[in-house]
């Protein structure tokens, strides 16, 4: 089931959200896209996953909850930026309206919505997997680099803590008439 949920502005803030965040995207490691804002490849299709951990907003408490943004670039080479934001079909309205707040105060708004599809997530110290139902499959694991470089690390999110730099086993998305397919290539993960 696919429900579409409309974006609207006059947000309020999210009161506290801490959690870990992936990102993965076609290029090699390490990505220049964050100093650069220019991908390696024609058509970066990134996914950045947001397990909330713990949020509150408006006295509305969540909790291990997943949001997957994926990304796109506007144009061929150009770094990607949000598209469209999936929850799981079982969110609540305050699950719906702490991702809007949340999204939007990362300046991570995405241009067309915020679609309810299955979502699994299973976070292991070796791996991190997603799916969405129709639209992505998601795997990454530790890369031998603990760190990102330093090109990667200085431009990151200011909201980022402890970034260490991950790989792709398997990255394949779908959206629209749209497809990347992807795999050891450059994966992220962080704290916030």
């Amino acid at each position: 089931m696919l429900v579409t949920i409309t974006i609207s502005a006059g947000l309020g803030p999210v009161r506290r959200a801490h959690g870990m965040w992936s990102d993965a995207c076609p290029c090699t490691i390490s990505c220049t896209c964050w100093k650069t804002r220019r991908s390696r490849t024609p058509m970066c299709m990134n996914v950045q996953l947001f397990w909330i951990s713990e949020g509150t907003l408006n006295g509305s408490n969540v909790k291990d909850f997943a949001i997957v943004l994926l990304n796109s670039p506007r144009y061929d080479f150009a770094a990607p930026s949000p598209l469209v934001a999936y929850v799981d079909s079982s969110a609540t309205p305050d699950e719906v309206t702490f991702t809007k707040h949340f999204l939007a105060e990362k300046a991570l708004y995405p241009s067309e919505a915020i679609l309810k599809r299955k979502l699994k997530v299973e976070r292991l110290a070796s791996s991190i997997s997603v799916e969405v139902d129709g639209v992505l499959k998601y795997r990454i694991r530790p890369s031998k680099h603990l760190k990102p470089a330093k090109e990667v690390s200085s431009y990151l999110y200011e909201w980022l803590r402890s970034p260490e730099q991950w790989e792709s086993d398997v990255v394949d998305v779908r959206f629209g008439d749209r497809r990347s397919v992807y795999s050891h290539t450059n994966a992220l993960v962080a704290t916030f």
